[in-house]
Parts: C-alpha cells; sequence; structure tokens
C-alpha cells in the first residue's frame, strides 16, 4: 500500500490529515449545534443531583 510513486498527489500525507482534521472539526460542530439545539429547545431538563 505504501508506493512512492504518486506524482499527483506529492503531499497525500498532508491531505490525509487536513481531511482527518476537517471531519474531527465538522463532527464536534455537529455535535455542539445539536447540544445547543437541545438546550434551546430542552431548557427546562430536571439537573440530576
Amino acid at each position: 500500500m505504501t508506493t512512492h510513486r504518486s506524482p499527483t498527489a506529492p503531499t497525500s500525507g498532508l491531505v490525509r490529515i487536513l481531511r482527518v482534521i476537517a471531519a474531527v472539526l465538522a463532527s464536534f460542530l455537529a455535535f455542539l449545534a445539536v447540544a445547543i439545539v437541545l438546550g434551546a429547545c430542552f431548557p427546562a431538563i430536571p439537573k440530576p443531583e
């Protein structure tokens, strides 16, 4: 799988890292959006004591 003959993608490692970072940021932002929407729709959630 590790072939060094790829002239079309010399920065495949950087692209892969950027894609991973983008995916993590996207999932984190989606989680934040869901949490904000849930908090706005259900503000009276009983907090466990």
